[in-house]
């Protein structure tokens, strides 16, 4: 299969549900040699905040020099970034021959009483698959629903992590805190420590108590002292900072740029190379690079042929950290994998992103190329140079909005990490950053090793997650946030952030744009997001289980006096966008399936059409 073919079929498991259990796919793994049993696990479960979790543990991994694979539950805009080592999407071949390497087991175990295989378990096999594949030293996998019957738990973690616990999915886990709680702690296995920022009582009741049923070294993440390491075992304190001045981006050692931090020097010699090699390349090379130089990436600049110490990257992007590779075959001279390694040892060290692309792609997916390197470098700006708010801190006044992007300092049992800038916005971030920044730690500790208090800094200051507080300022227009947000849980925390960012920036208006899927009560999300918002525009993802547009919109009239169906998520973005201000704030939230059909490369052309000859 090609990777079209490949994603068909695996699209095609859809019609057999979500079957939680774990008795089909272990067998399915042990057909395949249990790849998973082959690297250290950090698994990582919660009702809000695990995806965030799982990214910053595999950043800071990835910072302190080990090969991580990372699993993400679910995407945003490309299906691919599920599966990621060292930042990089699983490529389009290596999806389709694992799927394909994959399809025959499923095939057989379908004839047997277990019965078949469900979407999600191929996905996570698809990741085992990868990650064996890439000899990754550690994997941070992130559940997909609950815990205790997940696909993910038929792994053997070091370390495991519970963010929180919220009202959410109640159908199938459970409708209260305990009972959602006992799901979730079912990944606690015996000895293996846990890590929980749980505040809710009857939640952290039980999770204690399944803990020390099996044996489990419980420790708790809340917000605390940080004078110093916390000196007991079952402790995690994490508290925000005062906000430090604005500073201006370092220039890279040799040559003037943007970047957040100076890249290895390259010798004189592969400087000379590099400007050899510009006036080379394939035809996909230079029509990408026209492309790129055309301004459709909305003024980011890019650099061809830019040497990085020991290594040329084809393009790269200075204000999103991002290496392009037009490629896409496998290596095998000698100097090329050389180059290869290089490449991977400089991703890990300066915790750059990267995207690889085949010729093929280029020429024949123009537009699909062009629009995930948009989205990318949209999603992953440092500079952020179209005035995104989020830069700094979001400063004082409205509801919660103290701390939202200032500095976080942590304290584990036996260290401290000050005043740690993050990328991430939100004060939930923080906690999340110390959920992760404890579950590292106590993984390498199983090493013998420390975790060095750079890698954590170089992590944090850059580590992002599309669909998570994504903010864009579009010129002479309004701020558009866009947040995954599904529950209750994950909308009352972005309330915060939201009236921050409406004080700090004189927001006349809200204009909501909201979708959601099964599973989550509307009314939860609605409460915390709508009273606020002039206007709610309520749309139905292109999802099998989205929930109809007039049944959110029935909840939303509890909230909102000026409530509009627009069906189409793409059309009520729209929508909101002809309405919008340069006063005005669009929010688009309720699911990721809802964020990913808004390209962010996309906004501006939709606003400047909106409002062609309005002046």
């Amino acid at each position: 299969m090609d990777f079209e073919e490949a994603l068909r079929y695996m699209e095609g498991l859809l019609r057999f549900g979500w079957k939680l259990g774990n008795e089909r796919f272990e067998a399915l793994c042990e057909r395949l040699g249990n790849p998973q049993d082959r690297y250290a696990i950090i698994h990582i479960a919660g009702t809000k905040g695990k995806g965030s979790t799982t990214a910053l543990s595999a950043a800071i991994l990835r910072a302190a020099g080990y090969n991580v694979g990372a699993y993400f539950s679910p995407y945003v805009y490309d299906v691919r970034e599920r599966v990621q080592v060292n930042g990089e999407l699983i490529p389009r071949e290596d999806f389709a021959r694992l799927v394909t390497l994959a399809r025959p087991h499923i095939e057989a175990l379908a004839l047997t009483e277990l019965g078949q295989t469900t979407e999600f378990e191929l996905k996570t096999l698809l990741g085992f698959l990868y990650f064996a594949e890439r000899s990754v030293d550690f994997a941070c996998i992130e559940v997909g629903l609950g815990g205790r019957l997940d696909a993910t738990n038929v792994v053997k973690p070091t370390v495991t992590v519970i963010t929180n616990i919220g009202l959410d999915h109640t159908n199938i886990l459970g409708d209260t805190h305990a009972k959602i709680a006992a799901e979730k702690a079912g990944i606690l296995k015996p000895g293996i420590p846990c890590f929980t920022a749980t505040d809710h009582p009857d939640a952290l009741e039980t999770i204690a108590r399944i803990a020390a049923e099996r044996g489990v070294p419980l420790a708790r993440v809340r917000r605390g002292d940080v004078s110093g390491p916390t000196g007991n075992a079952a402790e995690v304190y994490w508290e925000v900072e005062k906000p430090s001045p604005p500073r201006p981006p370092s220039p890279t050692l040799w040559e003037r740029g943007e970047s957040e931090r100076a890249l290895p020097e390259p010798s004189r010699e592969l400087i000379a190379l590099a400007r050899k090699l510009r006036q080379q390349g394939t035809t996909a090379e230079a029509l990408l690079w026209k492309l790129l130089r055309s301004g459709r990436l909305h003024g980011r600049k890019f650099r061809r042929q830019h040497p990085i110490g020991r290594f040329i990257a084809d393009f790269f992007c200075d204000d999103a950290r991002l290496i392009i590779e037009i490629d896409g075959a496998v290596h095998q001279e000698a100097s090329q994998q050389e180059r290869d390694q290089e490449r991977e040892a400089i991703l890990r060290q300066y915790a750059l992103n990267f995207l690889r692309f085949s010729n093929e792609e280029v020429l024949s997916e123009t537009e699909r190329v062009l629009k995930i390197i948009s989205n990318f470098v949209l999603s992953h700006s440092c500079s952020r140079p179209l005035d995104s708010p989020l830069s700094h801190s979001v400063g004082e006044g409205g509801r919660g909005g103290e701390g939202e992007t200032a500095p976080v300092s942590i304290a584990t049992p036996t260290h401290l990490y000050p005043a740690m800038e993050m990328r991430m916005g939100g004060l939930y971030q923080r906690e999340n950053a110390a959920c992760a920044v404890a579950a590292v730690e106590r993984a390498l500790a199983e090493r013998n090793v420390e975790l060095p208090e750079e890698a954590v800094r170089k992590a944090l200051a850059t580590a992002a997650l599309p669909g998570r507080l994504s903010v864009l300022r579009i010129p002479n227009g309004p701020l558009v946030v866009m947040d995954g947000a599904h529950n209750a849980m994950a909308a009352e925390a972005l309330a915060g952030p939201i009236a921050a960012l409406r004080s700090q920036h004189g927001i006349r208006r809200t204009l909501l744009v909201i979708g959601m899927v099964g599973g989550h009560a509307p009314e939860g999300v609605l409460a915390a997001l709508a009273p606020d918002a002039a206007a709610v525009y309520v749309c139905q993802p292109d999802w099998k289980r989205a929930i109809p547009a007039e049944e959110v919109a029935e909840a939303a009239r509890r909230f909102a006096a000026n409530v509009q169906v627009i069906p189409s998520v793409p059309e009520a973005a729209r929508a909101a966008l002809a309405a919008a201000g340069p006063e005005d704030m669009v929010l688009i939230t309720g699911s990721f399936y809802t964020v990913g059909e808004v390209p962010p490369d996309a906004l501006v052309a939709w606003y400047q059409e909106a409002h062609a000859g309005v002046r």
